[in-house]
């Protein structure tokens, strides 16, 4: 399976519209990424998964009855 782009931190934090400290927070919590050169990379697929799993959960917890 061939990545259609690679991306680094900032790089992938301006695609998806959101801070660097969101794209650290995302990869401590399991999305995927490589270490080329001491440098972390995502790849666009990976990226674009994790950012609709986000928008799908707080979607999820808006629409929760409170109790």
């Amino acid at each position: 399976m061939e990545d259609r782009e690679l991306y680094d931190i900032r790089s992938a934090s301006r695609r998806v519209r959101r801070s660097r400290q969101s794209i650290y927070s995302w990869m401590r919590h399991g999305m995927p990424y490589r270490l080329v050169g001491g440098r972390r990379y995502i790849a666009h697929d990976d990226l674009l998964t994790a950012l609709r799993e986000r928008i799908r959960a707080k979607r999820s917890t808006q629409f929760r009855k409170s109790v």
